[in-house]
């Protein structure tokens, strides 16, 4: 291999490396945001007095049960009564939060993936085309030796 491919190489080596260090460190920022963006939420949601948010579940309770006992005939019975609240906010986010996550985690190894297929598709675009102008430079470097050594017995003769 030439020097000339080699240092292309290295050259392609080091700004994918570079593009991704970026793309990471985005990554990152984007997550640290995400993050702050919750606790900052759920510290002004705690400031709100409960009485006032109450579709969000926070001040009561969303099960309740009642247990009476009865006596009828000479025997006891146990009535039991479960009263269950409305849907609130953490039902919701129970509900959708798991299908949101997967979605927005198959997105994105989609995506992380189709970036390595066509980073692989230009590595091996660029190692055809380093070929090819190889096997270029050899024909020609065999065809001027050959006209050499032709010259050269014409020359002699």
């Amino acid at each position: 291999m030439s020097n000339r491919s080699q240092s292309n190489q290295q050259e392609d080596r080091i700004s994918s490396f570079a593009k991704n260090t970026t793309r990471f460190a985005i990554g990152v920022v984007i997550f640290v945001l995400g993050i702050s963006i919750v606790v900052i939420s759920a510290k002004v949601f705690s400031l709100i007095p409960p009485d006032k948010v109450e579709w969000t579940g926070f001040n009561k309770s969303t099960e309740t049960t009642k247990s009476e006992k009865a006596i009828a005939n000479g025997k006891e019975t146990t009535i039991t009564t479960k009263e269950v609240s409305e849907k609130t906010l953490w039902d919701w986010l129970s509900l959708l939060g798991a299908p949101a996550s997967l979605a927005i985690l198959g997105f994105w190894l989609q995506r992380l993936q189709n970036n390595r297929a066509s980073a692989q598709a230009q590595r091996e675009k660029n190692i055809a085309e380093d070929n090819e102008r190889e096997e270029i430079l050899q024909n020609y470097l065999d065809r001027l030796s050959g006209l050499e050594v032709l010259g050269n017995k014409l020359t002699l003769k």
